[in-house]
């Protein structure tokens, strides 16, 4: 149970950070497509998508004690690898 809540406010919280990240960028980057086809994929695709992924993972890190301790250290570089990924193709980092 604890594990499942950890997974559900991670996503919402992850989802959230990451679609007020693009809001902040496309206000001050001003991106010719900002509400076009690339401003509806991050918000209904790629943000969801990233947002589930990194939920599962922090589940994964802080649920409880059902994972060995390298599958907790696998899930946490996987967070970080998608949310390097997700930094440079939005921002351009």
């Amino acid at each position: 149970m604890k594990t499942a809540i950890v997974f559900v406010l991670a996503t919402i919280g992850f989802y959230f950070a990451i679609e007020t990240a693009w809001f902040t960028y496309a206000e001050y980057a001003k991106p010719a497509d900002r509400e076009g086809g690339v401003g509806m994929g991050v918000v209904f695709i790629i943000g969801p998508i990233c947002a589930v992924i990194l939920g599962a993972g922090t589940a994964f890190l802080f649920g409880g004690k059902e994972a060995p301790h390298r599958v907790k250290v696998a899930a946490g570089l996987i967070c970080l690898l998608i949310l390097a990924a997700l930094l440079k193709t939005v921002l351009g980092f």
